[in-house]
Protein backbone atom coordinates (compact mmCIF):
# COMPACT_ATOMS: atom_id res chain seq x y z
CA UNK A 1 0.00 0.00 0.00
CA UNK A 2 1.27 3.43 -0.71
CA UNK A 3 1.21 6.31 1.68
CA UNK A 4 0.44 9.76 1.09
CA UNK A 5 3.75 11.03 2.10
CA UNK A 6 4.68 8.82 -0.94
CA UNK A 7 2.03 10.06 -3.12
CA UNK A 8 3.13 13.80 -2.05
CA UNK A 9 6.62 12.78 -3.02
CA UNK A 10 5.98 11.57 -6.43
CA UNK A 11 4.04 14.48 -6.99
CA UNK A 12 6.39 17.00 -5.65
CA UNK A 13 9.75 15.33 -8.00
CA UNK A 14 7.39 14.70 -10.42
CA UNK A 15 6.45 18.67 -10.60
CA UNK A 16 10.56 19.20 -10.48
CA UNK A 17 11.13 17.33 -13.75
CA UNK A 18 12.70 13.78 -13.08
CA UNK A 19 12.10 10.57 -14.58
CA UNK A 20 9.54 7.99 -13.82
CA UNK A 21 13.06 6.24 -12.70
CA UNK A 22 14.40 9.18 -10.43
CA UNK A 23 10.86 9.59 -9.16
CA UNK A 24 10.25 5.67 -7.72
CA UNK A 25 13.76 5.93 -6.26
CA UNK A 26 13.21 9.00 -4.32
CA UNK A 27 9.51 7.85 -3.03
CA UNK A 28 10.65 4.76 -2.20
CA UNK A 29 8.36 2.76 -4.54
CA UNK A 30 8.60 0.46 -7.69
CA UNK A 31 8.51 2.07 -11.20
CA UNK A 32 4.80 0.89 -12.13
CA UNK A 33 3.54 2.19 -8.81
CA UNK A 34 4.99 5.86 -9.98
CA UNK A 35 3.30 5.22 -13.51
CA UNK A 36 0.50 4.23 -12.31
CA UNK A 37 0.10 7.18 -9.22
CA UNK A 38 0.65 9.41 -12.25
CA UNK A 39 -2.03 7.98 -14.44
CA UNK A 40 -4.53 8.23 -11.51
CA UNK A 41 -3.06 12.07 -10.67
CA UNK A 42 -3.97 12.56 -14.62
CA UNK A 43 0.34 13.68 -14.93
CA UNK A 44 1.88 12.59 -18.18
CA UNK A 45 5.14 11.77 -18.38
CA UNK A 46 8.77 13.74 -17.84
CA UNK A 47 9.87 11.37 -20.49
CA UNK A 48 10.52 13.47 -24.08
CA UNK A 49 10.86 10.20 -26.34
CA UNK A 50 7.35 9.43 -24.51
CA UNK A 51 6.23 12.61 -25.44
CA UNK A 52 7.79 12.71 -28.60
CA UNK A 53 5.96 9.58 -29.56
CA UNK A 54 2.87 10.61 -28.11
CA UNK A 55 2.94 13.81 -30.25
CA UNK A 56 3.30 11.45 -33.39
CA UNK A 57 0.63 9.54 -32.36
CA UNK A 58 -1.75 12.58 -32.94
CA UNK A 59 0.02 13.74 -36.02
CA UNK A 60 -0.77 10.10 -37.57
CA UNK A 61 -4.45 10.09 -36.07
CA UNK A 62 -4.96 13.60 -37.19
CA UNK A 63 -3.91 13.00 -41.13
CA UNK A 64 -6.09 9.35 -41.37
CA UNK A 65 -8.71 11.27 -40.47
CA UNK A 66 -8.11 14.35 -42.68
CA UNK A 67 -8.44 11.36 -45.18
CA UNK A 68 -11.42 10.18 -44.05
CA UNK A 69 -10.10 6.94 -42.49
CA UNK A 70 -11.76 5.56 -39.24
CA UNK A 71 -9.26 6.13 -36.24
CA UNK A 72 -9.45 4.31 -32.44
CA UNK A 73 -6.72 4.74 -30.24
CA UNK A 74 -5.43 1.64 -28.18
CA UNK A 75 -7.76 1.08 -25.19
CA UNK A 76 -4.87 0.36 -22.79
CA UNK A 77 -1.33 1.04 -22.61
CA UNK A 78 -0.56 -2.68 -22.84
CA UNK A 79 -1.67 -3.72 -26.10
CA UNK A 80 1.16 -3.61 -28.38
CA UNK A 81 -0.25 -1.44 -31.15
CA UNK A 82 -0.75 2.50 -30.76
CA UNK A 83 -4.01 3.17 -33.55
CA UNK A 84 -5.98 0.97 -35.01
CA UNK A 85 -7.08 3.09 -38.56
CA UNK A 86 -9.57 1.57 -40.74
CA UNK A 87 -9.38 -1.56 -38.65
CA UNK A 88 -5.40 -2.25 -39.14
CA UNK A 89 -3.34 -2.19 -36.35
CA UNK A 90 -1.11 0.93 -36.26
CA UNK A 91 2.36 1.10 -34.68
CA UNK A 92 3.98 4.72 -34.71
CA UNK A 93 7.30 5.40 -34.51
CA UNK A 94 8.48 9.00 -34.47
CA UNK A 95 11.90 10.36 -34.58
CA UNK A 96 13.20 14.08 -34.38
CA UNK A 97 15.21 15.08 -37.36
CA UNK A 98 19.22 14.34 -36.64
CA UNK A 99 21.28 17.77 -37.31
CA UNK A 100 22.42 16.09 -40.81
CA UNK A 101 18.68 15.85 -41.75
CA UNK A 102 18.35 11.97 -41.60
CA UNK A 103 16.00 10.33 -39.15
CA UNK A 104 16.97 7.17 -37.72
CA UNK A 105 14.43 4.37 -36.22
CA UNK A 106 15.48 1.47 -34.34
CA UNK A 107 13.02 -1.57 -34.49
CA UNK A 108 14.84 -4.87 -32.54
CA UNK A 109 13.40 -7.85 -31.91
CA UNK A 110 14.16 -8.12 -28.11
CA UNK A 111 12.44 -4.64 -26.27
CA UNK A 112 14.00 -3.12 -22.39
CA UNK A 113 11.10 -2.97 -20.42
CA UNK A 114 11.08 -1.17 -16.55
CA UNK A 115 14.79 0.47 -17.04
CA UNK A 116 16.05 -1.99 -18.94
CA UNK A 117 14.95 -5.03 -15.97
CA UNK A 118 13.20 -7.03 -18.24
CA UNK A 119 13.54 -7.84 -21.92
CA UNK A 120 10.40 -9.63 -23.96
CA UNK A 121 10.58 -10.28 -27.74
CA UNK A 122 9.24 -7.98 -30.16
CA UNK A 123 7.18 -9.18 -32.98
CA UNK A 124 5.90 -6.03 -35.16
CA UNK A 125 4.32 -8.64 -37.96
CA UNK A 126 1.80 -10.34 -34.76
CA UNK A 127 1.38 -7.22 -33.31
CA UNK A 128 -0.05 -4.65 -35.97
CA UNK A 129 -0.02 -4.76 -39.79
CA UNK A 130 1.18 -1.17 -40.74
CA UNK A 131 4.37 0.83 -38.83
CA UNK A 132 4.33 4.83 -39.45
CA UNK A 133 7.18 5.82 -39.44
CA UNK A 134 7.02 9.79 -38.34
CA UNK A 135 9.58 12.03 -38.77
CA UNK A 136 9.34 15.16 -37.07
CA UNK A 137 11.64 18.55 -38.38
CA UNK A 138 13.69 20.39 -35.96
CA UNK A 139 12.55 23.61 -37.54
CA UNK A 140 9.33 22.01 -35.93
CA UNK A 141 7.94 22.73 -39.49
CA UNK A 142 5.89 19.54 -39.69
CA UNK A 143 6.11 15.87 -40.39
CA UNK A 144 6.59 13.74 -42.90
CA UNK A 145 4.66 10.00 -42.55
CA UNK A 146 6.28 6.85 -44.47
CA UNK A 147 3.90 3.67 -44.28
CA UNK A 148 5.95 0.66 -43.77
CA UNK A 149 4.37 -3.45 -43.47
CA UNK A 150 4.88 -4.60 -40.41
CA UNK A 151 6.53 -7.91 -42.12
CA UNK A 152 10.27 -8.34 -42.83
CA UNK A 153 11.57 -5.15 -41.23
CA UNK A 154 14.69 -4.49 -40.92
CA UNK A 155 16.26 -3.50 -37.27
CA UNK A 156 17.35 -0.20 -37.91
CA UNK A 157 15.65 2.41 -40.84
CA UNK A 158 17.21 5.44 -41.47
CA UNK A 159 15.66 7.89 -43.26
CA UNK A 160 17.52 10.16 -46.02
CA UNK A 161 15.51 12.83 -47.88
CA UNK A 162 15.47 12.53 -51.42
CA UNK A 163 16.54 8.57 -51.55
CA UNK A 164 14.65 5.07 -51.87
CA UNK A 165 12.34 5.71 -49.04
CA UNK A 166 10.45 8.31 -51.06
CA UNK A 167 8.13 5.51 -52.40
CA UNK A 168 7.01 4.61 -48.94
CA UNK A 169 5.90 8.70 -48.43
CA UNK A 170 2.72 9.58 -47.17
CA UNK A 171 1.81 6.33 -48.82
CA UNK A 172 -1.58 5.61 -47.54
CA UNK A 173 -2.50 2.63 -49.49
CA UNK A 174 -1.43 0.34 -47.15
CA UNK A 175 -4.40 1.61 -45.48
CA UNK A 176 -7.17 3.30 -47.72
CA UNK A 177 -7.54 -0.32 -49.18
CA UNK A 178 -9.41 -0.67 -46.51
CA UNK A 179 -11.37 2.49 -45.88
CA UNK A 180 -15.11 2.03 -47.44
CA UNK A 181 -14.68 5.37 -48.70
CA UNK A 182 -11.68 4.84 -50.64
CA UNK A 183 -12.54 1.45 -52.26
CA UNK A 184 -13.21 1.66 -56.18
CA UNK A 185 -16.69 0.89 -57.31
CA UNK A 186 -17.54 -2.86 -57.76
CA UNK A 187 -18.04 -3.45 -61.62
CA UNK A 188 -20.60 -6.13 -62.54
CA UNK A 189 -18.86 -9.18 -63.88
CA UNK A 190 -19.47 -10.32 -67.44
CA UNK A 191 -20.89 -12.69 -68.79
Amino acid sequence: MISNVQITQIQLVHAAGLLDGAIAHSAGVSLSTVKRVRKNLGLETNSVTAQRGRQGEEIVAQAARARGLKVVWRSHDTEKHDLAISGLRVDVKTAMQQPDGTWKYRLPVIRASFGHQYEYPKDYAADCEVIVLCCLYLDESGADLYMLSSIGLPGTVRIIPGTSHLTALEDWSLLAVFSPLLLPPILPLSA
